[in-house]
This record gives structure tokens, sequence and C-alpha cells, in this order.
């Protein structure tokens, strides 16, 4: 399971993930889309723990 609870993450002064909230059941399939500059790969990121959260937590498989 993932599960994303007040995320935010910013680039210099600006937020560009704010307060995101997100539980991924076990097995379920997800989609993350939108626009180019939306944050997408950042969220990514967070998730490969490749960037670590300015507030909040991301904890996938127990894993915070």
């Amino acid at each position: 399971m993932i599960e994303i609870r007040n995320l935010s993450f910013g680039y210099e002064d600006e937020l560009i993930l704010k307060n995101i909230n997100l539980e991924i059941k076990k097995g379920s399939y997800t989609a993350i889309i939108g626009a180019n500059g939306s944050g997408k790969t950042t969220l990514a990121k967070h998730l490969n723990a490749l960037l670590l959260p300015v507030k909040g937590s991301v904890i996938v498989e127990d894993i915070d």
C-alpha cells in the first residue's frame, strides 16, 4: 500500500505540491495524469524516496 499524508514540496520559494493526500491499495491500478509542469514527476520521485517532503509523509509498504 502507498499512503501520502499532507505532502508538500517545493523548489526554491515556490511550492509545487501542496497538502497532497492519496491512498493506493495493494493490487490496484492507478494513473497520475496532468498537464506538463503539474508535479507528476515530482510526486513520483517522492514515491521512490528520491526527494523528501518539506511537510507531510510518504509511506510505501509500511516504510516512511
